[in-house]
């Protein structure tokens, strides 16, 4: 065993180490025990501060945990009730962890992560498409030349004729992987598209309905017009309305399509070869209509709308969501690949919340809940069981 380095291990639990005492420090823990002698001196440590400065573990695990939190099977729940101080260094050991395995993403032989800059793209009636720059400005013009709306920033702002079209005209909208764009169509339907979206819409709607075609996420605040019903269609669920604020996530590479009702009501049908429920579903607000495309069955729930519409903001929620979903969210979110190869993983649950954070910030927090390496192979981030 090497000399016991007392002065790294009283600046680790200082949190003033520097990325040569880091280095120091990681070398000593390549002996499992010297990892046991660093676990009793957290242990210790915090005992320490209990007593003497009535050190409250539970807030401050609390504080750690605000961020992420594992959600426990409910039959292992009353086994994972251990004692305060053994919470609080249980994570302290998982923020060494996760700091090493962050300087391992950083540190190899690629020291950056390169992330490809996308373009949200707009196809017209005619076949051309126009590359939208997230600040620009530009005319949004028929075949013919009439224009029919305009790019302002990161919005378009379709014209309202004032007179239903016989003929429908589609635009599609594609946003790619680490962008968000917004559409104002033609009747004043204002849309919300995430990233991974193409969305079908019409320049101007017809006199008896208004449709478009999501494939991707988006959140709708839908004009009241109660002679032209708004209508969805997804490639699972049609979510027809006639005015209202609802959610809709149907990715090709989702088992579920979810609708989610913020206000007004909304009616969920099924595709009519499907003979899984024959009458449409209304959803009430605050409730989520959850569509299988597996096993064609529908579940309806009451939901935080929060935890599904925030992404509007920049905001990520995860409520009780499996790690393997939640890869998929990082991946269209930060436009990166994302390999597991730690399946244990896989149906993990998480709650988390994050807002502004880095791609490997974000990675770096999951390990203070559950160790994990993650190294940076081909630009591609490549997740790994923690080496022993």
């Amino acid at each position: 065993m090497k000399e016991y380095p007392k002065d790294l291990i009283q600046k680790f639990l200082s949190n003033q180490l520097n990325e040569s005492e880091i280095a120091t420090l990681k070398d000593w823990l390549a002996l499992p025990e010297n990892k046991a002698l660093l676990k009793e001196e957290i242990k210790l440590y915090h005992l320490l501060n209990a007593h003497f400065q009535a050190f409250d573990a539970q807030k401050a695990f609390a504080k750690q945990t605000i961020k992420i939190s594992p959600v426990p099977p409910k039959a292992v729940v009353k086994k994972l009730r251990w004692t305060a101080v053994f919470k609080y260094a249980a994570i302290f050991i998982g923020l060494l962890g996760g700091y090493y395995t962050y300087i391992q993403l950083s540190g190899g032989n690629e020291t950056q992560l390169i992330i490809p800059e996308e373009t949200i793209t707009l196809q017209l009636d005619n076949g051309t498409t126009k590359i939208l720059e997230e600040a620009g400005s530009q005319q949004i013009a028929t075949a013919s030349g009439q224009i029919v709306g305009t790019q302002e920033g990161n919005q378009l702002v379709y014209v309202n004729k004032g007179t239903a079209t016989e003929k429908l005209v589609f635009n599609t909208l594609t946003v790619p992987y680490g962008k968000t764009m917004q559409v104002r169509l033609s009747d004043g339907t204002q849309v919300h598209v995430n990233a991974g979206t193409t969305l079908r819409y019409p320049q101007q709607f017809g006199k008896d309905q208004r449709t478009v075609f999501l494939d991707g996420e988006a959140y709708f605040s839908v004009t009241k017009n109660a002679k032209a019903p708004f209508t969805v269609q997804t490639r699972g669920v049609a979510v027809a309305v006639l005015g209202t604020e609802f959610n809709v996530s149907a990715y090709a590479d989702d088992a579920e399509i979810s609708t989610v009702l913020v206000e007004g009501s909304v009616s969920l049908s099924a595709p009519k070869a499907t003979k899984t429920f024959q009458n449409p579903i209304l959803l009430q607000p605050n409730q989520m209509g959850l569509w299988n495309t597996q096993t064609q069955q529908i579940d309806v729930k009451e939901v935080a709308v929060d935890d599904y519409t925030s992404w509007r903001f920049g905001k990520v929620i995860f409520y009780k969501k499996t790690f393997a979903a939640i890869l998929r969210v990082l991946e269209r979110k930060y436009n990166v690949q994302i390999q597991n190869k730690y399946y244990a993983l896989d149906d993990q649950r998480y709650k988390a919340i994050f807002e502004n954070e880095s791609i490997e910030e974000v990675l770096h927090t999951f390990t203070q809940s559950r160790l994990f390496s993650y190294t940076l192979q081909n630009n591609v981030i490549v997740i790994e069981a923690p080496k022993k």
